[in-house]
């Protein structure tokens, strides 16, 4: 089984304060709704062709495997449409390779390692940011810290992986009946 997992560059002002330039970075394609709610895409392909396994790659960056920035509070939208996606669902860790090295990977009961000792860890209430797995615009799952997809839960732990990665795995012709997949995140 396959799983690539991305690493998550959170921009804040300590990126500036280190003196790295945030250019190499690609943010999506992002909108701001009259509300001032910003909403970011990355349409997801595989380049099947770029090693072994496959790289990811997503129309709005260049390059495979290119370092994503993602922004605090802003929901960020992952489209696995394209056919290049199967036998690929799309997961999230701290740190690369995520559940391939035994890394933590993001879940509603995983507190972040930037936690502190004097924070209350978001993991006792299954309030972690997680991706929310969606097929054809249904969220597979229970869990959410996103009010503009579902409504914020305590407690719920489901983030709809264990629906959505399985059909991933199924022949080519069923996962291309099923529709659209798409991955919801947003780092609070």
């Amino acid at each position: 089984m396959m799983k690539i997992a991305l690493v998550l560059i959170i921009l804040q002002a300590a990126v500036a304060s280190r003196g790295r330039a945030a250019s190499h970075l690609c943010l999506g394609t992002c909108t701001t709704n009259d509300g001032g709610v910003k909403e970011c895409t990355f349409t997801v392909k595989v380049d099947l062709h770029a090693s072994e396994l496959g790289y990811y790659t997503f129309d709005e960056c260049t390059g495979t495997n290119p370092t994503i920035g993602m922004e605090v509070g802003v929901t960020y939208k992952f489209l696995q449409y394209d056919r290049s996606n199967y036998m690929h669902p799309l997961g999230f860790a701290y740190f690369p390779d995520g559940a391939h090295d035994d890394v933590d990977e993001l879940e509603p009961t995983i507190d972040p390692p930037s936690a502190t000792a004097k924070q209350v860890p978001c993991s006792a209430s299954a309030g972690c940011p997680a991706p929310m797995y969606f097929q054809n615009g249904e969220y597979l799952g229970t869990y959410s810290n996103n009010a503009a997809l579902v409504n914020v839960t305590s407690g719920e732990d489901n983030f709809g992986l264990d629906d959505y990665e399985p059909k991933f795995f199924h022949p080519a012709n069923t996962w291309a009946e099923y529709g659209e997949f798409m991955v919801a995140l947003k780092f609070d």
